[in-house]
């Protein structure tokens, strides 16, 4: 760990990570390798080990999210975006990985989240639009991610919605309820939401 962290970090990181791909039995060795590069290196080694241990077990779904995760932290959204897809069809209940929860609802707004930031207007109503509002698997944190993210391309009406099952669900969503319905000039309703904030 020393040296992978000291002024000779890239050439220690490339010999490790050769030795890994060269002599790693499977995808758990690789995601631990994955797992202390993401952690501790500033490079594409996580990534490389995992794409390796999705070439080798292509139905594991911590691989795939941690996939999702690397990418975006090296701004990679399309290979994000395509770890993510690949998740969906594995998510049959919420899985517990790491410290996230991943449903399906959750996998969908980290995918239009990424379009958002283009921003792809068109990409992020039909990811969004994938995900029922009355679905059980939605927390109240999504649905506010949802609220924030149909604001952000100024969907008004569907980021009411979506802010209202977050109260619904428990979040704190009034003060942006009142805002919206601020923006939108019904102010008997944004005071009422403010009210509640």
């Amino acid at each position: 760990r020393q040296g992978l962290q000291g002024p000779y970090q890239k050439e220690c990181s490339e010999a490790v990570l050769a030795a890994v791909l060269r002599d790693a039995k499977g995808a758990d060795a690789l995601k631990r390798y994955a797992k202390f590069a993401l952690m501790y290196l500033q490079d594409q080694s996580g990534i490389v080990a995992l794409d390796k241990a999705h070439e080798l077990d292509p139905k594991d779904a911590e691989t795939l999210v941690l996939l999702g995760e690397a990418a975006a932290r090296q701004v990679e959204r399309e290979k994000s975006i395509r770890a993510y897809e690949k998740l969906l069809p594995l998510i049959g209940k919420p899985l517990r990985i790491g410290n996230a929860t991943h449903s399906i609802p959750s996998t969908l707004v980290r995918i239009a989240a990424h379009h958002a930031e283009r921003p792809d207007r068109a990409k992020v109503m039909a990811t969004l639009g994938r995900i029922d509002l009355k679905d059980t698997n939605l927390d109240a944190t999504t649905a506010m991610s949802m609220g924030g993210l149909y604001s952000r391309i100024d969907e008004v009406d569907s980021s009411i919605a979506a802010y209202q099952r977050a109260v619904e669900l428990g979040g704190r969503a009034a003060y942006f309820l009142g805002a919206l319905y601020e923006k939108k000039l019904n102010y008997h309703e944004a005071i009422r939401w403010y009210n509640r904030d």
